[in-house]
């Protein structure tokens, strides 16, 4: 799967471990996030955390 073109449910659907490349703002473009075991995705390069669940 090419990780920019996923969407917010595939994402949710994800096991830990898998990598995507999403916007960053401490980073000011998208970078590659992993899947935590807890379902928020951490940045790759700032090591941000982000709860996919809270977007709307």
């Amino acid at each position: 799967m090419n990780p920019f073109d996923v969407t917010l449910e595939d994402m949710k659907a994800m096991p830990a471990g898998s990598v995507v490349c999403i916007a960053c703002d401490n980073c000011e473009g998208h970078e590659d996030h992993t899947k935590q075991p807890d379902g928020t995705w951490k940045c790759n390069w700032c090591d941000d955390v982000k709860n996919i669940d809270k977007w709307t």
